[in-house]
C-alpha cells in the first residue's frame, strides 16, 4: 500500500539531543553527530526538554494548549504502552501547570514520518494551532517520562507566514510506500516513492536541488532507478547526493532535522563516507555528485531550494520534498560561533602590562574545558573597555596551541615594544605598540582578475549567509557569476590531485570565469566586513580588471547585467584571449600569429623604460612596485629585454593583451561594458588610473570612461598606492583572492606607517584568514564590531539590496513526463486505502476532540479536592 500526502507545512520549530547549534555544526562538518565527541560537556536531556526546546524555539513555549504532540516510540524497546504514555502525560501536565493541551501517543510506530499525515490532518482542521513530532527513544533510565531525542514543531505554511515565523524548511509533500517481499524490493520502493511524492507536489524532477538518501548501504539498482527519475539530457541541473550509513545523515526525524538546517543557512552538507567506485557504476551519467566537503547552496532568485529525502525503515520507504520558504537568509549562522579557531583578546592601557597578565591567562588557560566560552567571556570584557589603546589578539584553535601563543607572546613582544615594531605569529596571533587608531584612513583594494582558484571562499556564504542579498542585488543568477560549478568541481568520486589539477587549468585557461568569480567574490569579502564587522573605508583602489570588481563590491553599480554581455562577448574568448585576434588590427596583416608573452620583472620601471626604447613589440603594461613591473608583448622580443635588463623574471601565470597600446581597437567594446547607472556611495573616494590617480565622479560619465580607459592603459600601481597614502590612508584591506596587492603595498610604503592586510589567502580557510585579518585590525584599535566571531548579532546594519522576486508557492501541475505513468496507475489502484486512511483520521481527530473536553473537565474549578 501507497500514501502520498500534499503537505505545504512550515517546520517553525526544532530541537535535538546535543543542542541544534551543535547538530548543524557537526552536519555542515560531515560528522556523524550521534557518535562524535562533544566539544563541551553536554548535560543529558531526558523526558520531553527536547519537545520544550522546539515549543521554545517556534516561540509557543507559553501556549502548550494550541499544541498537539504526536510521539512516536518503538514498542519493541519499551515495556508496555499504556506505562509511555502515563509517564509522558504527566510530565507534560506538570510542565504546563494549567494548561492541558491535546496530546496523541503512538507507541507502537516506529517512523515517525507516518505521523505527518495525523499532523496534517489536526491544522488543516484547525483542531490545533501547532502540533510537535517528537521521536522517542525509550523509557529515561531515570525513571522520568519517555526520553524524546527528536522533535520539529509544524504549522500551516500560511499560518506560519501570516505569523512571521522564522520557518526552517516547507514540506511539500511525502510518499510513503511499503517494502514488499520479493527480488530487489528496497529499490523499487524507495523509487516508487520518490515518483510519488513528485506527482503530489505537482513538481518536475528538475526542481529538486539535492537528494539526500538515508540508507546504511546504496546499491547500484537504486542508483540506476534514481536515474531514470532526475536523469537524461533533458536535465538542466546537476543532483548533490548525500548520505549513507556513517556519512552525517541518520534516518527519521534526525534526517529531516538535518535537511532543513542546510537548506535554511543555504549549504549543501558533506557526504564523507560514501560507497565506493565500483558501487557507483549505475550512477554514472546520472547528473548526481557527491559532496566530500559542504559548499554553498547557490540557486536562481526566481526559484526556492528544493530537497528529497529518501528514507527508509520500519519496512516503508518514505520520501519527503522539503522548499525554502520565502523571505531573506538568516542574518547568523550558528557555524560561525562553533568554527574551531578562537580569538583571545587582551586590553590594556600600557603595552608594558601585558606580560604580567599573560601568566595569568597561561594559569587559566591551563584548566579551561571550552576555549570558546573563554574567549566569549574576554571578548565581553573587551567591548567593556573600548577607550584602551592598547590590545593583544591571541589566536588558537585549542588550549595546547593558545598556550603555545602565549609562549611567544611572552617572548616576543618585549622585543616588539623594544624595537617599536609589530608582533605576529604564523598562526595569527598579533599586537603592536603603536596602534594606527580608530582614526585610521581605511582604504579597501581590489586584486586584479585572474587570481581565483579552486575552493576559494567555500565556507564563505554558510558562515555569513546574509551575504546571499548581495550577489542577489547584482544577478539573478549568483551561482553562475560566482561559477561555482567551476570552482567546486562535480564528481561522483573524491578527486584525486592530478585531477584537480586539470580541473584548475580549465579554470585558469576561461577568463570570462576568472573575472565573474573575481567579481562576485569581491562583493563577498566586502559585504561581509561592511555588512557583519561594521567597517567602513574611506578609500578605494583596484588593480587591472579590479577597478571593475571595486565599483559592484562597494554598490556603485548594482546590476551584473552589463559585464554579463562577457559570456557572449568575444572580447575574453578571442579578442584579448586566445588567438588574440586585436594584435592583427594593430601590427597588420599576417602579425595575428604572433606568440604573445607576459614575463613579472624585478627590476625598477626607470631602468626598463629606457630598455624598451629600442623595443616595438613590447609594453610596459604595469608598475608593481618600485622593483616590479610586468612586461608583456612579443615573445622574442620581451626575452630580449630581459636579457639586456640582467635581472630576475618568471612568466606572469596569466596572459592577455591589456594595458598596452595593442589592445585600443577594444576599447569601444569595453566601454560599452562599462556604460551603466552609478549609484551614490557616500564617505568613499573611488581612485583611477584613468582618472588621473584621483578620485573619480560617481557619474556614468565619468565612471565608464574610467573603467574601460583604465583597461587600456598602464596600470601603475605604486602611484595609486602613493596618492591615496598621501590622501590620508593609512590602513589598506585587500578584498579578493591571492593577497598580491597587500605584498606591493608593504614593499611600496616600506617604514612608513601603514597597515597591509588581505582577506584571504590560498592555502589558508576562509575563516582563518578573516580572523587573521581582524586579529590585526582591532590590534590597531580600527572600529569595528567582532560581536558576529562569538555568536551576538552585528550592531552594524545589514547592506540593503535590491528586493528578490517573490518565491512561488508549489502550484499543483499535471505531470506530462512518461516515467511518471507508473506512479499514476498505483495512485489509482490505492484509491481505496486512502479512502480508508482518510476514515481514521477523521477517527484520531475525534479522539484528540474528546481528550481537549476531558481535560477542560479536569482543569474547570470544582466544589472540592476530588474533582
Amino acid at each position: 500500500m501507497e500514501t502520498q500526502t500534499h503537505l505545504s507545512l512550515a517546520m517553525v520549530g526544532m530541537d535535538i539531543e546535543g543542542g541544534l547549534d551543535a547538530f548543524a555544526h557537526d552536519t555542515y562538518l560531515g560528522h556523524d553527530h550521534k557518535s562524535a565527541a562533544p566539544k563541551t560537556p553536554q548535560r543529558r536531556r531526558p523526558g520531553l526538554d527536547i519537545v520544550f526546546g522546539a515549543l521554545n524555539d517556534a516561540g509557543l513555549c507559553e501556549r502548550p494548549e494550541a499544541v498537539a504532540v504526536l510521539l512516536t516510540v518503538d514498542a519493541g524497546q519499551v515495556p508496555a504502552g499504556p506505562e509511555i504514555r502515563t509517564r509522558f502525560m504527566a510530565e507534560y501536565f506538570a510542565r504546563c501547570g494549567h494548561s492541558v493541551g491535546p496530546i496523541c501517543t503512538i507507541t507502537e510506530e516506529t517512523s515517525a514520518f507516518k505521523t505527518l499525515e495525523t499532523a496534517r490532518q489536526l491544522l488543516t482542521d484547525g483542531q490545533v494551532e501547532a502540533v510537535v513530532i517528537g521521536e522517542g527513544r525509550g523509557l529515561d533510565p531515570d525513571g522520568g517520562a519517555a526520553a524524546v531525542s527528536a522533535a520539529v514543531v509544524l504549522k500551516t505554511l500560511a499560518a506560519a507566514l501570516g505569523d512571521r515565523d522564522r520557518i526552517y524548511a516547507v514540506l511539500e509533500a511525502i510518499a510513503l510506500v511499503p517494502q514488499p517481499a520479493g527480488a530487489e524490493p528496497e529499490e523499487q520502493a524507495a523509487v516508487a516513492a520518490c515518483r510519488q511524492a513528485l506527482m503530489s507536489a505537482g513538481l518536475l524532477p528538475e526542481a529538486i536541488d539535492y537528494l539526500a538518501v538515508v540508507l546504511p548501504e546504496i546499491s547500484g539498482k537504486m542508483g540506476a532507478g534514481f536515474a531514470q527519475v532526475f536523469g537524461g539530457a533533458d536535465s538542466p541541473l546537476h543532483y548533490a547526493l548525500g548520505g549513507g550509513q556513517d556519512g552525517g545523515l541518520r534516518s527519521g526525524i534526525s534526517s529531516l532535522i538535518q535537511t532543513a538546517l542546510a537548506i535554511y543557512y543555504r549549504f549543501l552538507p558533506a557526504s564523507p563516507a560514501w560507497p565506493a567506485p565500483e558501487q557507483l557504476a549505475d550512477w554514472q551519467d546520472s547528473g548526481f555528485y557527491t559532496l566530500p566537503e559542504s559548499r554553498p547552496w547557490l540557486s536562481r532568485i526566481d526559484r526556492p531550494r528544493r530537497a528529497g529525502l529518501q528514507v527508509n525503515e520500519a519496512g516503508t520507504a518514505a520520501h519527503l520534498i522539503l522548499a525554502e520558504a520565502p523571505g531573506v537568509p538568516p542574518r547568523i549562522s550558528p557555524l560561525l560561533a562553533r568554527m574551531p579557531l578562537q580569538l583571545l583578546l587582551l586590553v590594556g592601557q600600557d603595552p608594558g602590562e601585558f606580560e604580567a597578565r599573560l601568566q595569568a591567562v597561561q594559569s587559566e588557560l591551563e584548566t579551561v574545558e571550552d576555549l570558546a566560552a573563554m574567549a566569549r567571556r574576554y571578548f565581553a570584557a573587551f567591548a567593556e573597555q573600548p577607550s584602551r589603546p592598547y590590545v593583544l589578539a591571541l589566536v588558537g584553535r585549542n588550549r595546547d596551541e593558545m598556550l603555545r601563543e602565549i609562549q611567544r607572546a611572552c617572548k616576543g613582544i618585549p622585543e616588539a615594544r623594544a624595537g617599536n615594531r609589530d608582533w605576529k605569529t604564523p598562526l595569527g596571533s598579533y599586537f603592536t605598540p603603536a596602534p594606527l587608531g580608530a582614526q585610521a584612513g581605511i582604504a579597501f583594494v581590489y586584486p586584479g582578475a585572474f587570481n581565483s582558484y579552486l575552493g576559494l571562499g567555500r565556507d564563505l556564504l554558510p558562515l555569513f549567509p546574509d551575504c546571499h542579498r548581495s550577489l542577489e542585488r547584482l544577478t539573478d543568477d549568483p551561482g553562475l557569476l560566482l561559477r561555482e560549478a567551476q570552482l567546486y568541481p562535480r564528481s561522483l568520486e573524491r578527486l584525486c590531485r592530478r585531477q584537480l589539477e586539470v580541473f584548475e587549468a580549465q579554470l585558469a585557461e576561461d577568463p570570462v570565469a576568472m573575472i565573474e568569480s573575481g567579481v562576485g567574490f569581491a562583493v563577498l569579502h566586502t559585504a561581509i566586513l561592511r555588512g557583519y564587522f561594521g567597517i567602513e573605508p574611506r578609500a578605494a583602489f583596484g588593480y587591472s580588471l579590479g577597478e571593475t570588481s571595486m565599483f559592484y563590491a562597494l554598490g556603485a553599480w548594482q546590476r551584473w547585467d552589463s559585464y554579463a554581455a562577457l559570456r557572449t562577448s568575444p572580447l575574453f574568448r578571442t579578442v584579448l584571449s586566445g588567438p588574440m585576434q586585436v594584435l592583427e588590427n594593430f601590427w597588420g596583416d599576417g602579425m595575428g600569429a604572433v606568440r604573445w608573452g607576459t614575463y613579472v620583472l624585478m627590476a625598477p620601471p626607470e631602468r626598463v623604460r629606457e630598455r624598451l626604447k629600442t623595443e616595438e613589440r613590447v609594453f610596459l603594461t604595469h608598475v608593481n612596485t618600485p622593483e616590479e613591473v610586468v612586461i608583456a608583448g612579443e615573445e622574442e622580443a620581451c626575452r630580449r629585454v630581459i636579457a639586456a635588463v640582467g635581472c630576475e623574471c618568471f612568466r606572469a601565470p596569466a596572459s592577455h593583451v591589456l594595458h598596452c597600446p595593442a589592445m585600443q581597437s577594444a576599447y569601444p567594446e569595453l566601454l560599452r561594458l562599462s556604460d551603466q547607472p552609478v549609484h551614490p556611495v557616500p564617505g568613499v573616494a573611488f581612485y583611477c588610473g584613468a582618472s588621473g590617480y584621483t578620485p573619480v565622479a560617481l557619474t556614468p560619465e565619468a565612471v565608464a570612461p574610467a573603467v574601460a580607459g583604465g583597461i587600456c592603459r598602464p596600470v601603475d600601481f605604486r602611484r595609486l598606492i602613493e596618492q591615496t597614502y598621501t590622501d590620508g590612508a593609512r590602513i589598506f584591506v585587500e578584498l579578493g583572492p591571492a593577497s598580491t596587492c597587500s605584498r606591493w603595498i608593504t614593499e611600496t610604503l616600506g617604514e612608513r606607517a601603514h597597515l597591509a592586510v588581505s582577506i584571504n589567502k590560498r592555502g589558508t580557510d576562509d575563516h582563518t584568514g578573516l580572523v587573521q585579518l581582524l586579529a590585526r585590525l582591532v590590534s590597531h584599535r580600527v572600529a569595528l564590531d567582532l560581536a558576529p566571531l562569538f555568536g551576538v548579532a552585528p550592531s552594524a546594519q545589514p547592506l540593503q539590496a535590491t528586493p528578490a522576486a517573490p518565491v512561488p508557492a508549489p502550484v499543483p501541475a499535471p505531470f506530462l513526463r512518461p516515467r511518471l505513468e507508473h506512479a499514476l496507475l498505483l495512485s489509482e489502484a490505492h484509491s481505496s486505502h486512502l479512502q480508508a486512511r482518510q476514515e481514521g483520521l477523521q477517527q484520531i481527530g475525534a479522539l484528540v476532540q474528546w481528550q481537549i473536553a476531558l481535560a477542560s473537565r479536569l482543569v474547570a474549578p470544582g466544589p472540592g479536592p476530588d474533582r
